[in-house]
């Protein structure tokens, strides 16, 4: 304990903090370890559950979909994609059976995997059947097997559900008593806080205390009292013995002032009388300087008026010279701007003619495309009556090479194959008649459109020749603007030489009575500045009597009775 009193404050704390951290760490550690394993069973659980329900979903969806496909011809037993299922489902069941623990679960998948051996020996059955009797009875077995699969699967996943619900409860009880180990834990590491706290009260705090009484007394004027008694050599200790050594030093300096200030007193009483004599003297001097200035000053002012007006007019008419400049800029890419714009409404009327002729042809050649699809629409309707009129000479035909007996069995052939024919056509006539039907709506659509079309195109042809319109009247006033503004800038021109001239004679009077002022000027300074010296020297006397006597009442609320101070002269200790 003594050894920790001598350390150092810095040390101390973070002796303390790593102390803390530390226990708070391991029990942050251990609750950590316990939750992440809780995490882990019980998402495994979730993942064989989901692992189940995919094995029930492929068998149920995908495989009875290839199997069927295969029964109906739709593809080839090898094509199917039957044993691929069956492999991922096999997958499925190994992965259950690698990480299940509890045994009523693993021997229902022992029995799923056995159950799923015996639906690929089937379904391997299904590719050397050759008749379609034995293949429907093979894929009968199939779908029975598939069923008895699907059955042992469910019983899987209900199993699992248990096993998962004892799981979870024993994932509470468990986490139950994590949580009072955890509370336990934490409650140790506030214990030795604590304790860590008051050792530090004790070593720190005390003596801060001690310090502040002791301080408190010397701010109020109050220097009696004993040394800080401390025992550590800590920072706490090394502050006790300064503040000591600073009392002690304290006391030597106010003896010394107190011997200093009566010397002060002396001597600043002396510079006082003196000063006030030197100063009736110069007060006499200023006052003549003062009065010539001051009419230099009335001068200089007036000359400093007149030129400072003149300087606003040349800077406002300088402005309004640049401004017109800018303005006649302005007009120049105005006017361009205008010659621009009649060009390129020039060239866009022109392209707009060009489109308005093209949007007229093809207007003509959608209504002659129009009417060309009206009669290939007639022409399908009559290959549509032919084609049923063909179906009825060939169902006569059938009927009297029927009657024939074996003489017309030959025609009776024909007479089938023309009204197959004919059926054909029928149906390729009622296509074509349907596709011509949406074309030619189509065709009757773009027709609407284009004549709307043109319509747009009308008005914008107006509207075109409107702008054109707008275009040559703003270059007439542009041109108006243009010439107007050259005959203001030679008449600007002429007067901003003028002023020019004027500005420069107000400068050279300004220099003169500048130069005059000047001088008087320093004359009258020497003599203000001697008068304000002998002012602040008188004032700095006054001042100085009045702090040595305000010091000596300070010094006299200091209470040293008990305590002898040093005299003037003493070192004063470091």
């Amino acid at each position: 304990m003594s050894n920790w009193k001598h350390l150092s404050i810095r040390k101390q704390l973070v002796v303390s903090f790593i102390i803390i951290i530390l226990l708070t760490a391991v029990a942050s550690f251990f609750q950590y370890k316990q939750f992440s394993g809780y995490i882990r069973q019980y998402n495994s659980l979730l993942m064989d559950v989901a692992a189940a329900n995919a094995i029930n979903g492929q068998l149920k969806n995908e495989l009875d979909s290839e199997m069927r496909d295969i029964l109906y011809a739709k593809k080839t037993f090898k094509q199917g994609k039957q044993f691929e299922l069956l492999d991922t489902m096999d997958k499925g069941i190994l992965t259950l059976r690698s990480r299940e623990q509890d045994p009523n679960v693993a021997e229902q998948i022992h029995v799923v995997a056995n159950t799923m051996s015996s639906l690929r020996d089937k379904v391997q059955s299904l590719d050397k059947a050759v008749k379609v009797e034995d293949k429907q009875v093979v894929f009968d077995i199939i779908m029975d097997t598939t069923q008895i699969v699907q059955d042992e699967v469910e019983e899987l996943i209900r199993l699992k559900l248990i096993a998962s619900s004892q799981l979870q409860t024993k994932i509470s009880h468990q986490f139950s008593r994590d949580v009072l180990w955890s509370l336990a834990m934490y409650v140790l590491v506030l214990v030795v806080s604590i304790g860590l706290i008051m050792a530090l009260n004790g070593i720190v705090v005390r003596p801060i205390e001690q310090l502040s009484r002791r301080a408190s007394a010397i701010a109020l004027g109050n220097l009696n009292g004993s040394r800080l008694l401390v025992s550590s050599r800590d920072e706490i200790g090394d502050l006790c013995n300064s503040f000591n050594r600073m009392t002690e030093n304290l006391l030597a300096l106010i003896g010394t002032v107190r011997h200093m200030n009566a010397k002060v007193q002396t001597s600043s009483n002396n510079i006082n009388r003196a000063m006030e004599e030197n100063r009736d003297a110069s007060s006499e001097i200023a006052e003549g300087a003062l009065s010539i200035t001051e009419a230099a000053q009335y001068q200089t002012k007036s000359i400093e008026t007149a030129a400072t007006e003149v300087d606003k007019v040349m800077r406002a008419f300088h402005d309004i010279r640049g401004k017109q400049e800018i303005i006649y800029d302005h007009a120049e890419h105005s006017l361009e701007l205008a010659r621009k714009g009649d060009d390129h409404i020039a060239v866009f009327m022109d392209q707009y003619g060009q489109i308005a002729g093209g949007m007229k042809k093809v207007d003509h050649d959608t209504d002659s495309l129009h009417t060309l699809f009206k009669q290939l629409n007639s022409t399908m309707k009559q290959l549509r009556e032919i084609a049923a009129q063909t179906n009825i000479l060939s169902i006569n035909a059938s009927i009297e090479a029927a009657r024939s007996g074996e003489a017309g069995r030959g025609f009776a052939v024909v007479a089938q194959k023309v009204k197959e024919l004919a059926q054909r056509s029928k149906e390729l006539a009622q296509e074509s008649e349907q596709q011509t039907g949406k074309v030619q709506d189509r065709i009757e659509f773009i027709r609407l459109q284009m004549k709307q079309g043109l319509e747009d195109l009308e008005r914008g042809n107006k509207s075109a020749q409107q702008a054109k319109m707008t275009f040559t009247a703003i270059h007439n006033v542009n041109m108006d603007i243009h010439n107007e503004l050259g005959a203001i800038s030679i008449q600007i021109h002429d007067a901003d030489a003028n002023i020019k001239q004027l500005g420069e004679e107000m400068a050279g009077v300004r220099a003169r009575s500048e130069q005059i002022s000047f001088e008087v000027e320093q004359v009258s300074a020497m003599g203000q500045q001697q008068l304000s010296s002998f002012d602040e020297v008188t004032v700095s006397s006054r001042r100085l009597t009045e702090e040595a006597r305000e010091l000596h009442e300070g010094l006299q609320s200091f209470r040293t009775d008990s305590l002898q101070y040093p005299q003037a002269g003493t070192q004063i200790r470091s």
